[in-house]
């Protein structure tokens, strides 16, 4: 067993060089027969127990329990969690022997890991930390981040079956159990540090802007690309036109909503082209939760409450006498869910064209880190004019 006080400084190191995360410490039999969260043993998602997690010196207090599960095949590794707008880390599991310049501590030449480990006398592992912004075209913002992650590892330098963005790191200092690494003496390989630094360096978050710029530039032909079926249903024949914002006879409700876009073609034009894109990419869906849908994308890129209600009442295949009062309360519901759905922004400019407002407003929720997710849209929205 490695000494106590050297031990505490290598997991010091490791975790300088991953930006002090909070982690998940996870303990995992080489053959997958067990596995327990040790930092949170006692989970219970069904009473509402939020999970906790460990700081360095947490980790560190309690290294002594860590160490009564080290035993037989069973593995130690910690799992950094982003904390918003927090840091992405990218791993490359079992690097490739041909990419690696273990002197230099550099893959490919010019990488330079924040962490490279040696997980056994052939194997390493290399992390490197590259600060969050979110994708704008998924949920969680991760989505592209989780693309490159599987072609640095898939198609380019590490384990080709490697899946998940959020992997499991070893921690340092401990043995690598499983059986193949066994020496004729009993024990096992030491999991070491060969180089670790902070900075997050400009090569690889340079080739991920590259992957990014990419990636988003097919997203957008395929996004944009007509809709295989199920077009947009015919309006009704004697549908009065679109009212611009300014139309003569606004009604009383105040929006709720400030939309930070503002769009470039009508209301009525702009449902056909959200209901022709909800629809490709949806399975059957009820007419009200589609015309939500379409009213939430609608007061988001900027069409004024008065032009949605009347796209929603020139526009739904809800046939009922009725249907100005369902167009109102549709459109005041989509005030108050619309903000929830920002964070996909990029794919409602990309299908109607809206374009950023210049002028400061209040950011929505989705742009809370550094620099504005929704950066691209100018560009792509520019094309599209």
């Amino acid at each position: 067993m490695i000494d106590r006080k050297i031990h505490e400084e290598l997991i010091r190191k490791e975790f300088t060089a991953l930006h002090n995360p909070i982690v998940r410490v996870m303990i995992v039999a080489a053959d997958d027969s067990f596995h327990m969260n040790f930092s949170h043993p006692k989970k219970k998602k069904d009473a509402g127990e939020t999970e906790m997690f460990w700081d360095v010196e947490e980790v560190i207090k309690n290294l002594d329990g860590i160490y009564s599960h080290h035993t037989g095949i069973n593995q130690i590794y910690i799992m950094p969690i982003e904390q918003s707008p927090g840091n992405i880390y990218l791993l490359i599991d079992d690097v490739r022997k041909e990419f690696l310049d273990i002197e230099a501590g550099l893959i490919d030449t010019k990488f330079r890991p924040n962490l490279l480990l040696r997980s056994s006398p052939a194997s390493y592992q290399a992390v490197f930390v590259l600060p969050f912004v979110h994708d704008g075209i998924s949920d969680d913002g991760r989505e592209i981040y989780t693309q490159f992650f599987r072609h640095l590892n898939n198609k380019k330098y590490g384990d080709p079956k490697i899946n998940s963005l959020r992997h499991a790191i070893r921690l340092v200092g401990f043995t690598n159990r499983k059986p193949k690494h066994k020496r004729s003496d009993g024990t096992f390989p030491t999991v070491e540090i060969v180089s670790c630094s902070q900075p997050v360096y400009p090569e690889m978050l340079a080739l991920y802007d590259g992957f990014k710029k990419s990636y988003l530039a097919d997203y957008a032909k395929a996004r944009l690309a007509k809709p295989p079926s199920r077009q947009a249903g015919p309006q009704p024949a004697n549908a009065p036109p679109d009212a611009s914002p300014d139309h003569s006879a606004p009604s009383p409700y105040t929006p709720a909503y400030t939309a930070s876009y503002r769009p470039t073609i009508s209301a009525d034009e702009a449902w056909a082209r959200h209901k022709a894109d909800i629809l490709a990419h949806s399975d059957a869906l009820p007419f009200t939760q589609v015309d939500m849908r379409i009213a939430e994308r609608l007061t988001l890129t900027g069409h004024s409450f008065d032009a949605i209600a009347r796209a929603i009442q020139n526009n739904t295949e809800r046939d009922r006498s009725d249907n100005a009062n369902y167009a109102l309360s549709t459109a005041k519901q989509a005030q108050k869910t619309a903000p929830g759905q920002d964070k996909r922004m990029y794919v409602y400019c990309l299908v109607e064209g809206a374009i950023p407002i210049a002028r400061p407003l209040a950011r929505p929720r989705s742009a809370k880190v550094d620099g504005t997710p929704h950066a691209a849209f100018a560009s792509v929205a520019a094309g599209m004019k």
